[in-house]
């Protein structure tokens, strides 16, 4: 497994852990909002419950979900064939050296040419420009669960930075100032492997655009 470009990949990786981030944190205020509908306990107790929910972090599972939520946007669901019941998933068909792809997956001409499902059909709405940024959104997600093990990975073992990036190339440089401020932020969390410190590292003070 070859090691992460950050810097490579900030173009589809920044914008989808922004959209990434801004979907949990609507979701966690309705959650807090609803636990507190009906509630009598005092407004130091509603507080400390909507607390609860906004100190944590994002899990991958969590990107994993909100990845093929952005994909299904997109797509209209086709049962009738009979891969119905027994269709790969998203996950399945952007898996790397899967080699039954070309049975359990097709490739959708109308998003890129890319594997998808039997069961989905891209639905032409998402053609048009004022839905651009929905498909843009969608690509980006299935960037992120094509790599999704290369970034776990790279967020995980802090240990293995002294071999990467090792070659001195202008981008091997900037990767590994990326890392060490990846690595300083990391120290300084509560939560070091998540991925929400990848999106801070990026809107950091030297931008990386």
């Amino acid at each position: 497994m070859d090691d992460f470009d950050f810097i490579e990949q900030c173009g589809w990786l920044k914008p989808f852990i922004l959209g990434l981030v801004n979907y949990y944190k609507i979701n966690e205020i309705n959650i807090g909002n609803e636990i507190n509908i009906g509630n009598e306990n005092s407004e130091s107790d509603k507080i400390d419950k909507n607390v609860m929910f906004k100190d944590t972090s994002i899990t991958f599972q969590e990107a994993n979900q909100y990845a093929v939520y952005n994909l299904d946007r997109i797509f209209k669901n086709d049962c009738f064939t009979k891969f119905c019941y027994t269709n790969y998933s998203w996950l399945e068909c952007v898996e790397k050296g899967n080699n039954l792809t070309d049975i359990k997956c097709r490739v959708s001409s109308g998003f890129d040419n890319k594997n998808v499902p039997f069961t989905k059909r891209f639905n032409p709405i998402f053609s048009e420009k004022t839905h651009r940024e929905e498909y843009l959104m969608a690509i980006y997600s299935y960037n992120y669960l094509y790599y999704r093990h290369e970034i776990e990975t790279m967020l995980k073992t802090p240990s293995s930075d002294y071999t990467r990036f090792n070659r001195t190339t202008e981008k091997n440089i900037l990767n590994r100032f990326f890392m060490t401020n990846l690595r300083m932020t990391q120290n300084r969390s509560k939560y070091p492997r998540s991925i929400e410190h990848v999106l801070t590292t990026y809107q950091s003070t030297i931008e990386i655009n």
